[in-house]
């Protein structure tokens, strides 16, 4: 039979729209039907009193997952109903409406979060059980963190801790559903004109707000996340390491009459040798260190690594050796009080590049490529998970680059 290309097309496209409603109404429908929760109270017979007395609870259980509220009123074993869950006798009635009060309660915020589309939480029952404000942003920050730490390195659970208090500074007061495009905008010039913080502090604190933006609006908190229509200016990537030459002008600095800033040196140095994150230089142990190999659980990547001490990595050890004060190799220091120890050297040797912990890494990267090392070993040194990361180091070195093209013939 013969039908029209117009009509084929027609058809298809209803056919089209027919199986989006139908699957959108199955899916509405399996979300009901997976969702299921209860709200009563119970007596805890775990949490006996030195009198005699009981604690009831109200416990909501939503899909599974219990949580138990304290009511805060105490009775005996034996005026307690468990059938009924109520208390039974006289004199109890004012109770019992205050439990029934409360139970319903629960059972209208859960309902009215289900009508408007939300996904209701433990979280959000705890919170509101507390009379808080779902909707604080610090409220559901402090959440977000509980969680998300259990995951994240030192230095990633302090950078998250210092995001609050910037913003805290700027709004002390914050709603998530005050958040928009012009509040991240404004937050914005607050981080890059009024606090001066740089490129990648800026783009680094965008980063870990939208997470926890990401975080509310995948639980129906907020509406969508206004990141979506921000760009994150992150800054062009920039490998700035030490020559041989620096490395051995800064081996050479006299600082017996600078106490406080020899152990920045020393432990720079020990980072040009190894390769060692700030974090895994913080942490490095004695036990470490064994057989002439540092053979440690890199704490940002947990990825294990082993790097063969050279003599020079040797001779620092033992220069602390004979401080034995606890199991940790190097005294603990913040990396800011580092970073500006380091600036003060490089005023002292009159370096044009600017100094940081990080370029300590960055210039065992390079000197390793310099000297023609595998980039696969490279990678293995520095504990890369992926070898496009070790690909900066290779070609960081614009005179080693020329001095390969030299030996090709096109």
């Amino acid at each position: 039979m013969y039908i029209s290309l117009n009509f084929e097309k027609k058809l298809r496209y209803s056919l089209k729209k027919i199986s989006y409603w139908v699957l959108l109404y199955c899916n509405e429908k399996l979300l009901k039907m997976k969702f299921n929760y209860s709200v009563k109270t119970i007596l805890r017979k775990d949490k006996k009193t030195k009198l005699g007395l009981y604690p009831l609870y109200l416990q909501v259980i939503i899909n599974s997952t219990p949580v138990k509220l304290p009511i805060r009123e105490y009775i005996k074993l034996n005026e307690w109903d468990k059938p009924k869950n109520r208390c039974k006798g006289k004199g109890f009635s004012y109770l019992n409406n205050r439990l029934e009060k409360q139970e319903q309660e629960i059972k209208d915020f859960v309902n009215q979060q289900i009508a408007i589309g939300k996904l209701v939480t433990i979280d959000m029952i705890k919170r509101f059980y507390n009379k808080e404000d779902f909707l604080d942003f610090y409220g559901f920050y402090k959440t977000f963190t509980e969680r998300k730490f259990e995951n994240l390195t030192i230095g990633s659970q302090y950078h998250y801790t210092l995001l609050c208090k910037k913003m805290k500074e700027f709004k002390p007061v914050l709603r998530l559903d005050n958040i928009d495009l012009n509040f991240i905008e404004e937050f914005d010039y607050y981080l890059t004109v009024t606090k001066k913080t740089g490129l990648g502090g800026t783009a680094n604190n965008h980063k870990k707000l939208k997470a926890i933006l990401g975080s509310a609006y995948r639980l129906k908190l907020i509406e969508s996340n206004p990141y979506q229509d921000f760009k994150i200016k992150a800054p062009a990537p920039r490998t700035v390491f030490l020559t041989t030459k620096e490395i051995s002008e800064l081996e050479k600095l006299d600082l017996n009459h600078r106490p406080e800033i020899e152990l920045t040196r020393d432990k720079f140095l020990f980072a040009c040798y190894t390769g060692l994150r700030f974090s895994d230089m913080n942490f490095l142990k004695w036990q470490n260190t064994k057989n002439g190999i540092i053979d440690i659980q890199m704490i940002k990547t947990k990825s294990p690594v082993k790097v063969p001490l050279t003599k020079k990595a040797k001779k620092l050890l033992c220069k602390y050796a004979k401080k034995k004060t606890n199991e940790f190799i190097f005294k603990e220091v913040s990396n800011q009080k580092i970073n500006y120890g380091l600036k003060k050297i490089g005023v002292l040797l009159g370096f044009e590049k600017r100094l940081t912990y990080h370029v300590a890494r960055h210039t065992f990267g390079s000197l390793l490529a310099q000297n023609n090392v595998s980039p696969f070993y490279i990678m293995k040194l520095m504990g890369h998970k992926n070898i496009s990361q070790t690909a900066s180091y290779v070609n960081a070195n614009t005179k080693m680059l020329r001095e390969t093209m030299k030996n090709i013939n096109f």
